[in-house]
């Protein structure tokens, strides 16, 4: 990911919960790690249609036109990583078919299908340029225990000011964080993926 200065930390509770963000953080390099080691074991969906319904993708590609841009039917695109028969690895994409912004999330999933760790990433270079990023650890109860929150222009190279940040927020597009495996939206399409 992109190395950015921080503009606004928030670290809640972890001196009482650090043992927790260091393990949600750690199952996130394990995802990491597996998911560039099996990039073929991922499956792929994405929201399309009107009505919008998730539908699962045939390859990597399928949720760009012909040009390479995003595809005006889609709004999102997930690949999912399970393993042992757990999801484990969620990312999830939106873009803007003009390309002038995108929005990405990651997401780990503890075996008992708890969210243990959530990176959201969100770009944008009209009508506001920068970039945002999220980071959050939960507990095995679903408690927060770790929030941190950086703004930087698009190199990520320079922190934004509190008004520019302000208004790149305005601007962001979220991407749904869900707390439990057994809410994602296409989990269903999981198992027959």
């Amino acid at each position: 990911m992109v190395a950015l200065a921080v503009a606004l930390t928030f670290c809640l509770g972890q001196s009482k919960s650090g043992g927790a963000v260091q393990a949600a953080k750690a199952l996130t390099k394990q995802a990491e790690d597996y998911s560039k080691r099996h990039p073929h074991e991922k499956k792929m969906f994405a929201l399309r249609g009107d009505p919008e319904a998730w539908v699962k993708m045939a390859t990597e590609e399928g949720h760009l036109d012909s040009g390479g841009m995003w595809r005006d039917d889609t709004s999102l695109v997930a690949f999912v990583w399970v393993k042992d028969g757990h999801t484990f690895f969620v990312t999830t994409t939106a873009g803007s078919p003009s390309g002038d912004w995108s929005a990405y999330r990651a997401s780990v999933y503890r075996t008992d299908g708890t969210l243990a760790h959530s990176f959201n990433y969100f770009a944008a270079f009209s009508p506001v340029g920068g970039v945002a990023q999220f980071e959050t650890a939960y507990d095995s109860h679903g408690k927060l225990v770790f929030s941190e929150t950086n703004f930087s222009d698009l190199k990520g190279t320079q922190k934004l000011s509190a008004e520019h940040a302000k208004q790149l927020q305005e601007h962001q597009v979220e991407i749904p964080v869900y707390r439990r495996v057994s809410e994602l939206p296409f989990v269903n399409l999981i198992s027959r993926g």
